[in-house]
């Protein structure tokens, strides 16, 4: 999986101009004054200006899209001391530790992108019902909701079975590397 990091890095780089194209097809579809926040039960009760609530919108994927892509630069800096890693002394031991930064990367890429497809289908919601009128978000969102906390429930599942085994002696050390 070499090549899944510049691919993660692209998709993350590419983010905010998706979010900001899906913002400019919607524009002159809203009214000036659109709904920007809906309780519980669906229904509008914020709202703010066109041109905030795109700032917002644009400015909420790249925030999202620099944390993520950022926490590799970040956990490169960190003792290994405040990295929480499942065995991370062995996993960030010197001959590993490269490899294992590496995944760390990808993987916390593919999160970042798990978030960011839920704030794009969130803000989809939010303008389809100002388009419409309804000023309401529908159930839509909470299947959204649900996919996105069964994928990332997978992904930490995944996450954990990979960090949490030691390779033993016999098999070189790169068991767990090479097979997950």
């Amino acid at each position: 999986m070499v090549t899944a990091t510049p691919f993660v890095r692209s998709l993350l780089v590419l983010a905010p101009f998706v979010a900001a194209g899906h913002f400019a097809a919607y524009y002159s579809l809203l009214p000036a004054r659109v709904a920007s926040h809906f309780g519980a039960s669906g229904a509008a009760d914020g709202w703010m200006s066109r041109g905030a609530f795109g700032v917002t919108y644009v400015g909420t994927v790249l925030l999202m899209a620099a944390l993520f892509g950022g926490i590799s630069a970040l956990v490169r800096r960190l003792p290994i001391g405040l990295i929480n890693l499942p065995h991370r002394e062995y996993w960030l031991a010197e001959p590993r530790r490269e490899e294992t930064l590496r995944r760390l990367n990808v993987e916390m890429g593919w999160l970042g992108l798990g978030t960011i497809l839920l704030l794009i289908v969130t803000f989809q919601l939010c303008l389809e019902a100002n388009r419409n009128g309804t000023f309401r978000l529908g159930n839509a969102i909470w299947g959204a909701l649900a996919i996105y906390l069964v994928a990332m429930t997978a992904w930490l599942i995944r996450f954990v079975l990979r960090y949490s085994h030691v390779p033993s002696q016999g098999d070189g050390g790169h068991a767990s590397l090479a097979g997950r």
